[in-house]
This record gives C-alpha cells, structure tokens and sequence, in this order.
C-alpha cells in the first residue's frame, strides 16, 4: 500500500511539476499590432524592417514574387514569415541574419553589385527577430518640428531608398547615398511626385504601399525648406 502512495504522490509531484511550466505563446503570423507611442527599445516590423527588407531584398527581379525568387516573396509580412528566412526570438539561427552577415556567396543577400545591409540595418533585423518578430506597428514618435538632411533625410533614404538607388548601377541612375543625388530629385519635384505616387512618376519605394504619412511630411518640410544639407 505505502508503494501504492508513493507512486500516486510522485505522480501528482510530476504532474505539479509539468503544470507549472510556462510556454511562450504560440507564434501567430496573422496578429497586427498597433501602439500609439514607439518605444525606442521596441523595433517595429511596419516602421522600420518591411521598409528595408522591400528595399534592399524584394526589388524587381528579386523577391518580389515576380523573378527568380518568386518561391521567397518578401513583400509583406506573411511572405516574410512564410519563407522560413526567420526564426522567432532566435536571430542566430535564422537564414535571413545569415545571409545578410555572409561574406559572399549564392546565398548572399543582397547579392552583388547590390550594397550590403549597414551594421545599424543588420541589427536593426537581429532585434526585432530576438523581440519575437511581431507583426507590429507604431503611429507616435513624429516629430517634423527638427527635420535636418544629416539624420531625417539620410535615414529615410537608407531605409526606403538605397537598396535600389546606390552601388554601381544605382536603378534609373539616381544615387540617393549623397546629399547631391537627392537634392537633384528633390530640386526638380521627383522626389515628392514619387514618394506621393502621383500620377506621371515612378512610385517609391518599388512594390510597396506608400510611406507612412510622417516620413512623407518630414520630406516635403526639408524640401519647402529648400533642401539645406544640414
């Protein structure tokens, strides 16, 4: 009988034991999260790495769903986490961060002549992934009262722009990595017409939806403001 017990008891220890054990949540590629307010500690998927990943990873040819690639569309967030490139809460093992950081290579994103991810852009991914890769979203944080072209402009383009427009063979010819190159689309109406997709210009950013509305106004202030390079 006290062997009976005991196993009776064990197994309530176990099953206590197992009970306890806590689970992160199951990954859900369809959630949309929106905050009002950007935490600086939080990288946003919509805010900062769909941008960058269009712009340097889903550009025409690419895998924009529509080339070589076109089984690793990278357009959106489901064909994002659908194509196995990322491992939630685990950037080390993940094929995107390996790819990005690989030396050379087939596998090598981008691929040459394309300029390679910055050390910022390649954090940038490696946090949001280690923060679980959440489709989420941010809508406070514009300030458009301390617009500059040296930490505004610069940053918005190397998100949204450069990965088409800069290396040897920039696309269309604009180089938007120098203050001269955007200027002269900023100069002559091409940079709002695209960003804008107005009608009569080439959309920007290639195969995506338009900028957010803060980005846009923190272009148009600089340009009104005649394109100082400050």
């Amino acid at each position: 009988m006290k062997s009976v017990i005991g196993l009776f008891t064990g197994g309530l220890i176990i099953a206590a034991a197992f009970g306890s054990c806590k689970h992160d949540p199951p990954f859900d590629p369809t959630q949309h999260s929106v905050t009002d307010n950007c935490d600086p500690d939080t990288v946003y998927f919509v805010n900062d790495i769909l941008p960058l990943i269009v712009s340097n990873c889903a550009k025409s040819g690419c895998h924009d769903g529509s080339g070589e690639e076109e089984a690793n569309e990278l357009t959106s967030y489901e064909t994002i986490i659908n194509s196995d490139y990322v491992d939630a809460y685990n950037a080390n093992h993940s094929d995107m961060i390996e790819a990005v950081t690989s030396g050379g290579g087939e596998d090598k994103m981008p691929p040459s002549p394309n300029q390679p991810l910055t050390s910022a852009q390649i954090d940038l991914l490696k946090t949001w992934i280690n923060q679980g890769a959440h489709n989420n979203e941010c809508s406070g944080g514009c300030d458009t009262t301390a617009v500059s072209y040296s930490t505004t402009i610069v940053n918005t383009m190397s998100n949204y722009c450069n990965g088409c427009h800069s290396g040897g063979s920039p696309s269309g010819g604009i180089d938007l990595t120098t203050y001269a190159g955007v200027a002269d689309i900023a100069g002559d109406g091409r940079l709002m017409g695209s960003i804008q997709h107005n009608a009569g210009y080439v959309a920007m950013p290639d195969n995506a939806a338009l900028m957010p509305e803060c980005k846009i106004d923190e272009i148009r202030i600089w340009v009104e403001n005649g394109f100082p390079n400050d």
